[in-house]
This record gives structure tokens, sequence and C-alpha cells, in this order.
């Protein structure tokens, strides 16, 4: 409050002086005489003394009456006692007391320091004057200085209000609130990274980066610090990354930079790859081969008609034996009649008949994209059978074979543009699509429609399948819902030609853009009939669990956001994503498929042409046990988008990933070149060399935290997760010897303790006393 000046106050009511009159004459001028006077006059202090004059209390005087007081006068805070004296011009005579108290009746008036914005430091900052600035206070008694404080109180991130208070010595209070931002510290992640080289690596081609979020200052990217070795050598290096935003928040990320020695276990067909981009545009494993689609390689006419007449997008499928840690060309399967535009091998899938492996290939574009698809022979690639597209409408260019996935011995076979035709009062649905499922005798066993048509619905756009124990599960993306996308899952256990279940589990895109690819480039199954779906035109992957619970999302980093979704591939472990965008030093990504944490990325820099560089490493990304298959996508630098682009098939050993892995140099492999062995009925018998097996060097899991749960378990953290079959109570002993480990149970990461003490086997209160456990065994990963 600012100062008021001199207030004054009337406490009782005004006095009215009248002088005696002996005379009816004087009674007039009597009444002309009054002088009023309140009888208390309240002023403000202003200071040691304070002067008051007439006007402040007041005092009305007649004409022609003059007026002898005290006043003006300089008072000190306290109460005083006056007389007023008051001669009319006519002679009469006035006099009344009042009674002056001087005391301070104003708060100081008090304006506290600007809004602060503090960083949020570990431990949270405490509160002072140094760094909440000094408020000013002005008290109008200047007699007294006067001095603001503030009221301690614990800060917490975001916005807090500090009271300020000051008090003069009339006991007057002032209060002001001062604004103090304790700023959200920023983040920064860091996830590990893996390099492939048999030498040191610059670090310019590394591709280390770290990523810098604050919630006022947006992301950005985090340049390696100066101080990081150049070139990065074999081993491992710690990187740190400490970065401020513009309150002064800091955050640091410490970044374990692995160069391993080669684990790739293969690079198909070889170093410099095929030359164009569509060698590996579908992938497949069988026991102990993987097949790659190459469906736009051109075939040339047979000697009967012309030799030379070039056969585009005809197609082929390479095979290759997987051999313990080596594998090497072995044959390739051609269409039996190739012809243009069949698109042979742009889909394939392996399906498990009485222990033998069926191939199952794909021409999509077979009879002006009527499509048809071919069972082979896995380990010889002789054709077995045939699946003609089973529509019998005239006008059939329904994409038949476009996907396929294995379902034990039977097989799924997308037809994403079969067109619905009219029923009753239903209007035909152009490309609506439908899935059919056969079995490995080529015989259809039911279909299975779009549960929505609209057109251009492309219902089997992607297919997936999994058997569980005795239950099977089909998944389908598809358009359905105009472009906005939908994925289906369909337990079709016990399903029939006319029994055939609707969808146990629909996942429809979330809100968004409408044309975001969802469910139409890459699906798989996740864990219990929940689905993995790809959006990639929003850069998301996204989980949908069996039960129709909260949606889950894989993120990559910024940089990685274009088309994330694509491509990916799942275990139990892990989720790989690879990318279909172009971009220098463009990782493999690992993703925790428990809690989709980023957790890893890889990049194989061996063996790199000259003038080329990893434009989608991962453009198709296959999972089979041990071992990940991608197809990596070279581009020369400085050339437009698939200009002079060359493409190969990397087998990578999984275990790459993992940071207690170590690995020696592999010896060289050498692998034929693709078509010198090609072949569409039985495999030439060959002689092989002996192979030099891969060692995997493995760390036992080591130990995070040990945690008491109640009184009888305790529980041990690993920094992987731990094989169940390989922990037993015999592999602890604890600390306190009283105590016995009666059970152990795993899970994931952590291995929980039972134990027990005394002759009963009662449980034993640990109570506060540390409890540690000793390994005496061996644990193992799973």
């Amino acid at each position: 409050m600012k100062p008021t000046g001199i207030v004054m106050a009337c406490l009782l009511a005004v006095a009215a002086i009248a002088l005696p009159a002996t005379t009816a004459q004087s009674a007039s001028a009597q009444a002309a005489a009054t002088l009023n006077v309140p009888p208390v006059c309240l002023v403000d202090a202003t200071g040691i003394t304070t002067t008051v004059t007439n006007d402040m209390c007041g005092i009305t005087v007649p004409a022609g009456t003059s007026v002898s007081t005290a006043l003006p006068h300089d008072y000190e805070v306290g109460t005083h006692r006056i007389t007023w004296n008051g001669l009319t011009d006519m002679g009469l005579r006035m006099s009344e007391t009042q009674t002056i108290i001087v005391m301070d009746l104003t708060p100081p008036d008090l304006t506290p320091p600007g809004a602060v914005t503090l960083p949020a430091t570990d431990p949270l900052p405490e509160l002072s004057k140094a760094v909440l600035g000094d408020a000013r206070a002005i008290d109008n008694n200047k007699a007294h200085a006067v001095t603001p404080e503030f009221v301690p109180k614990q800060l917490s991130v975001g916005t807090n209000r500090v009271t300020w208070t000051v008090t003069d010595m009339a006991g007057l209070t002032s209060t002001a609130t001062q604004v103090v931002e304790l700023d959200e510290p920023p983040t920064i992640t860091c996830p590990d990274k893996r390099i492939q080289s048999s030498t040191s690596v610059p670090k310019s081609v590394a591709g280390l980066e770290a990523t810098f979020t604050d919630r006022e200052d947006g992301t950005k990217k985090l340049a390696p610090p100066v101080s990081t070795p150049d070139p990065i050598p074999l081993g491992s290096i710690k990187v740190k990354y400490t970065e401020s935003d513009s309150a002064g928040s800091s955050a640091t990320c410490e970044q374990t930079v692995y160069a391993l020695t080669p684990s790739t276990l293969a690079t198909l067909p070889s170093t410099n790859g095929v030359e164009g981009s569509t060698y590996g545009r579908a992938l497949a494993f069988g026991s102990d081969t993987l097949f790659v689609g190459n469906p736009e390689y051109t075939h040339h006419g047979s000697a009967s008609d012309a030799p030379s007449k070039p056969l585009p997008n005809s197609g082929l499928v390479h095979a290759y034996k997987l051999e313990g840690d080596r594998q090497y060309a072995e044959y390739t399967i051609k269409p039996e009649t190739p012809s243009k535009n069949l698109y042979f091998g742009s889909a394939l899938a392996v399906i498990r008949v009485d222990s033998t492996d069926v191939l199952v290939v794909g021409a999509y574009g077979k009879d002006s994209n009527v499509g048809e698809v071919y069972l082979h022979n896995a380990a010889t690639g002789k054709l077995l059978d045939t699946i003609p597209n089973p529509n019998r409408a005239s006008n059939k260019q329904d994409h038949f074979g476009s996907a396929l996935a294995s379902m034990g011995d039977k097989v799924i076979v997308g037809a994403r543009e079969y067109d619905q035709p009219a029923a009753g009062k239903k209007k035909a649905v152009s490309d609506a699509g439908r899935v059919y499922v056969y079995n490995s005798d080529a015989e259809k066993q039911y279909e299975i429609p779009n549960p929505k048509p609209v057109n251009n619905g492309k219902f089997g756009a992607q297919v997936e399948a999994t058997v569980d124990g005795k239950t099977e599960r089909v998944y389908v993306g598809s358009r359905t819902d105009g472009t906005a996308g939908a994925v289906y899952v369909y337990d079709v256990t016990g399903a029939t030609s006319t029994k055939v279940p609707g969808p146990s589990l629909t996942a429809l895109r979330p809100s968004g853009f409408a044309t975001t690819e969802f469910g139409t480039k890459q699906i798989r199954p996740a864990s219990g009939g929940g689905v993995y779906v790809g959006e990639p035109g929003e850069g998301k992957i996204h989980e949908y669990p069996a039960d129709g619970g909260a949606r889950g999302e894989f993120l990559p980093q910024q940089r990685y956001r274009n088309m994330f979704g694509a491509a990916f591939d799942a275990d139990d472990r892990l989720l790989y994503a690879g990318i279909h965008t172009p971009g220098v030093a463009s990782p493999l990504r690992a993703f925790t498929v428990e809690d989709r944490i980023y957790a890893d990325s890889f990049l194989d820099t061996v063996n790199q042409p000259t003038a080329y560089y990893h434009a989608r490493f991962g453009y198709v990304v296959e999972v089979s046990g041990d071992r990940v298959a991608v197809t990596d996508i070279l581009e020369k630098f400085g050339e437009d988008d698939n200009i002079d682009s060359k493409t190969r098939v990397r087998v990578l050993d999984l275990r790459t990933l993992d940071p207690n892995v170590l690995y020696p140099t592999p010896a060289t492999i050498t692998i034929p070149s693709p078509g010198s062995q090609t072949q569409s009925s039985a495999q030439q018998s060959e002689t092989r060399p002996a192979q030099p097996q891969m060692t995997r060097v493995l760390e036992e899991p080591r130990l995070l935290s040990t945690g008491l749960l109640g009184s009888d378990k305790l529980r041990l953290t690993y920094n992987a997760v731990i094989d169940p079959f390989e922990v037993d109570v015999d592999d602890y002993v604890l600390s306190d010897t009283s105590l016995e480990v009666v059970a152990v149970d795993v899970s994931g990461h952590t291995v929980t303790l039972t134990y027990v003490g005394g002759a009963l086997g009662a449980p034993v209160d640990a109570g506060a006393k540390p409890l540690e456990a000793e390994l005496i065994g061996g644990i193992g990963y799973y």
C-alpha cells in the first residue's frame, strides 16, 4: 500500500462552544460565533516528530473570529492535549480542549524482487536472498528502518510462489509474492552404440549423437564432445554428453560405444552387393536356409522363342544354406515359366511339413496381376505344387500372393485387390481384399473376407500367422475404414470352409493423418495374440495387447521418425526396426519388447564399397533364432535416390546388441556369386570344406541391485534377462549363514530368493541388517 499522507479521524462528536450573552442584541452574534472543535484528532506519524496543523484536525472557524492555539506544532508519537481559544470581532471569547493522538497508521510499502528462474539442481536449490534478490520496503514513519524477509519454503519443479513480509515498529505488516520458476531439468538420451569394424572407426562415420530434450527449449541433437577419441578404437569407450538449457539446468548422459570386430555372419551375395535395389525385397528363414526374393530380376527368353528377349520383373529367389556360423550361396529358384512382370519372389514364406521345409513363393503379377503361388522343396528348389487364384470372376486382378505367412503346415495368402462382387442390394466393392488359407497340398481350407469392405480397402495387404500350442491365429492388415487402416487378429483354431470366426482383436489407427499406411507396410505378431503395427506415415510402431488394453508405442530418435515402422521384426527380447528413408549412417535400432525402450543401435561399416553409404540399413528385417537378416541398400554419395544403388543382405548375430558379448574376428567367408548354381529342380551335389565356428565369450550377468521383499525374500536385479533353467537354489549363499535359500524365482532381469532360518525352518526377519547373496554357481542369459 502506498503512503496516504496524514489521516485525520474524528472519534467523538463535534463539540459546539457557545459564549454567554447578556443582551438580546448579542444573541445573534453568539450564534454566529460558534467554534467547531473535534474532541479527538488522530494524525498519522511521519517520523520522530510529526507536524500537526489546523486543517489536520478539522477546525471550523467562523468569519470574524480569531483563534489562538498551539498549532502548528511538531509532536512526537503519543497523546497530546491542546486548548483552542477564540475571540470574535465583537469581543466574545471561546475556549475548548482537544486531544491530538499521533501514531503510525499506514503499513509499509513492500515491493518484491522480480520473477526468477532457477535450475532444478540435485539437490534442489535452497531459498536465500542471494538467489531471490532483494525486496524493497518503505515506511511512512521514516524514524525506523524496515527490512523485508521471505517466508522459507521447499521449492518444487515448476512454478513456486515465495511470500515476502515486512513489519514496522507499530506492528503493521505488508506481504507480497514473488514468482520463482524452478526449471524442469532437461533430459539427454544416448543409447549405447555398436559399430562393426575390423579396425578403428573415424568419428565422422560412427554416427554418434545424443538427443537433448527440454520443456522450454525443445529438442535438439548433440554431437559427441571434442574429447571423443578420433578414430574410435576397437573395444569400448565412454562418451559423456553434457548440455544446459536457457535457464541453466543441465543434464548429462554417458554412452558406451563399442567398436566390435565383425560379427556379421554373412554378406549376401557379396560385399559389393547386387546392382539396383530390389534384391532382398522379401526374406524368409527355413530351418537351415535363408531365402532372398529378387522380384524384379530380368530373365531372358528360351532358345525356342528369343534367346535375347528380356523379361523384366520376372523374378528370382536366391537360397543360402546356413550351417553353424557360416553361410554361402546354395542355389537359385526361378519360375517354371518366366514372364514379364511376374514378380516371382515378391513374397516368401516357409511352412513345415513332416519335418521338411516347403518354400512358398508369391508371384502377384501372374497373368496381369491375377496372381499365383508356388510350393517348392526348400532343400532342392524343386517345384511341388501351384496354387492358382481361386477367384472365378472374369475381372480378377487380385494381386493374389502379394502377401504370405506360414502357420505351421499351412500358408496364409493375401489378395489385397480382390473385388468383392455385388450381392443382393449390396454393390460390388473394388479392391476390398481377401485372405485365403491353404494346406501343404495346395488345397484351400477356408477364406477370410474383409469384415468391413470398402473401396480400396486392401484387406490382406499384410498377413502374419502364429501357432501357439493348438491355437492358430491369423493377422491381417487393411486400409479398411477409408484410408485410416486397421489390423484384424483371428483365432482360427478349428476353422473350416463353412465356419470362420470373426476377429478376436481389431487394432484401429489412432487419431492423426488418414494416409499413414497403418498396418499396410508391416505387422508382426506380439505375445499372447497381440500385434505390432507399423505406421510409417507417423513414424511409430504400435503394440496392441490381445486383451484390448492400453496401446503402447515404439518411438525412435527424432531424426529417424520418417517412415519408421515400415520394416521391423521382433523376438521375445527385442524389436528390431530398419529404415526406409535414405540417410547417412542409418542404423538398425533395437527396442526392448517389455517396456518399449530404445535399447541400442547397430551399423555395419565393414567392407563398404568405395563411395557408397548405407542408405537403408534394414529395408527388410527378418528374425530367426540367433540371427537377424536385413536388406542393406547402398547408395552412391552425391547421387539422387535409387540412382547407382547396390543391394545386399546382411545376416547378423543378434547378440551383437548385447554389451556382454565379445567377438573374435571370424575367418574370411567366401561366398559364390549369385547365379553360379541356378536350378528349379534338384540341387547339385558338392563337397563342403570343414567350417570353423565363431566362439561367443559371455560374461556373467552383472548384479545391479539387491532388495528385501518382506521378511523372507531377497530380490536380485541383473543387467540382462536371466535364463530360468540356469538358476537353482545351489547357486547362491547368503551373507547371514543362519539363513538358507530354499526357492528361486526368475522373471526377466530379476531373481527372487526365498530363504528360511532356524531349526523349524520358520521365516527370519532380517530387519534393517543388510543381507547379501553371493553367487557360487553360474547363471546364463536367455
